[in-house]
């Protein structure tokens, strides 16, 4: 690793991350501790009309709580409460025994919850299990789901900021189970369609890669936080499989051998079949998501730097390290290049490898922190003379997310979606309720720790 001085421009955008985080969770904090009868994670708020959703709303009142949301605000609040632990006047003071409070009551009344649901929690619930709706989510299986893999990484970071190690050893068994459960392909989709722009129903015989890329997250924690080796192998045949299977490469021989001539060097596809191949949709479409392929670039070369760090690696792992490193660097400015709309607005939702066109024009939020993440990380092990590349990478995401997205009146929130004119829409990325500094914070706390 080495130490490459920072622009003045790219500190100026340091420091509008920092306002961005702080305000988003200080708007959490609020609104978790507005209602002492309710204590969830609650970011029910309509930012295009600025205002707070109806609570009588089915999909987005307050009745309905979202397992993704919840496990992801568990593991935000540790994340952002260890970051402001950093600074000398953050030491000790009122917001960090704030976080830790309302962290304290938010397991609380999870617990209650769980014990509800039958000690599960689903993508999609009532606030009173007593209660179900007709939009409830229920479990399809007893294999590990997503909400397990977020709740699993919230608590294990949340019990070990409050150093409360019996939740950590549950934590621990569930993400364990949740790491089995997807190296045997048993893993299952718990996700409902909530709009019709964002189908996410699962097909027979089509398998995703984003269990093992949401997983490399939560194996970066773990390895942070038990140095557990186990861990590190886990990590690296889950990066293997993802690269065997999801990413072009010169070497890659194809069932349909025409797809060796239509893909680029580092495309990266959404799903496979049974067999491991591509997933081709009607028309001879393969659908690229590039934010999820730049998310994969960012929680790989994370967990890679915390298998480093802790001196997990051997020198046949470190040499693969090295290999990788340079694979992710090339995926991230591809995709970049791939998914970044002409006027710079942002990041579009799916693209079809074969056409090389838009499938989808919306333009979540997500992807310009999480590139701004990968970025970082890129930054801080390329050759010198690459910096420049990733820096510019960081600022192009940075303009276009304070330029288009943040709204610094409503608390520094990020509109979810913006259409190719880039005009916010009513779109539901994956849940109603906005980001609980997950992707956002957490994303730019790492990129801040790899750049200061």
């Amino acid at each position: 690793m080495k130490s490459v001085s920072l622009s003045p421009t790219l500190c100026h955008a340091i420091a509008s991350w920092k306002r961005v985080i702080c305000s988003q969770l200080n708007f959490m904090l609020l609104r978790f501790e507005k209602d002492p009868t309710y204590h969830f994670i609650d970011t029910k708020y309509d930012l295009i009309l600025q205002e707070n959703v109806s609570e009588t709303d089915p999909i987005r009142g307050k009745s309905i709580i979202y397992g993704w949301i919840q496990g992801r605000g568990l593991e935000a609040l540790a994340g952002h409460a260890r970051w402001l632990d950093t600074f000398d006047y953050f030491q000790n003071t009122p917001q960090i025994k704030r976080i830790k409070t309302d962290i304290r009551l938010l397991i609380d009344r999870l617990d209650r919850l769980i014990t509800e649901q039958s000690h599960v929690l689903s993508f999609m619930m009532h606030e009173h299990a007593t209660k179900p709706n007709d939009h409830d989510a229920k479990r399809v299986s007893d294999n590990s789901h997503f909400t397990d893999l977020f709740y699993s990484k919230g608590l294990a970071a949340v019990s070990t900021l409050l150093d409360d190690r019996e939740n950590f050893e549950r934590a621990r068994n569930m993400f364990d189970r949740v790491c089995d459960d997807i190296l045997a392909d048993k893993f299952v989709s718990d996700q409902a369609s909530l709009d019709p722009q964002n189908p996410v129903k699962p097909a027979p015989g089509r398998h995703g890669h984003g269990p093992r890329m949401i997983a490399l997250g939560g194996l970066s924690l773990m390895l942070q936080i038990t140095g557990d080796t186990r861990y590190c192998e886990i990590g690296f045949a889950m990066i293997e499989h993802i690269f065997k299977h999801y990413v072009h490469h010169p070497n890659h021989h194809y069932a349909i051998s025409s797809l060796a001539q239509q893909l680029q060097l580092g495309d990266m596809w959404e799903f496979t079949d049974e067999n491991g191949e591509p997933w081709l949709e009607a028309g001879n479409v393969l659908r690229c998501d590039p934010g999820h392929a730049i998310e994969f670039t960012g929680l790989a070369m994370k967990f890679l730097h915390h298998c480093e760090h802790r001196n997990l690696l051997n020198s046949s792992q470190t040499a693969l390290a090295q290999q990788w490193r340079h694979t992710l660097c090339h995926m991230l400015q591809h995709h970049v290049r791939l998914g970044f709309s002409e006027d710079g607005i942002g990041i579009y939702k799916a693209i079809d490898l074969i056409q090389r066109k838009p499938l989808h024009s919306d333009m979540p939020w997500w992807p310009l922190p999480e590139t701004i993440r990968a970025a970082a990380f890129a930054r801080r092990y390329c050759p010198t003379e690459e910096v420049d590349r990733y820096d510019a990478i960081m600022l192009k995401c940075t303009d276009a997310f304070m330029t288009y997205y943040v709204q610094p009146s409503q608390h520094y929130l990020a509109y979810q979606t913006l259409d190719i004119n880039g005009k916010p829409v009513s779109r539901i990325p994956a849940t109603p309720d906005l980001d609980p500094c997950y992707h956002t914070g957490l994303s730019l706390i790492d990129a801040i720790q790899m750049l200061t």
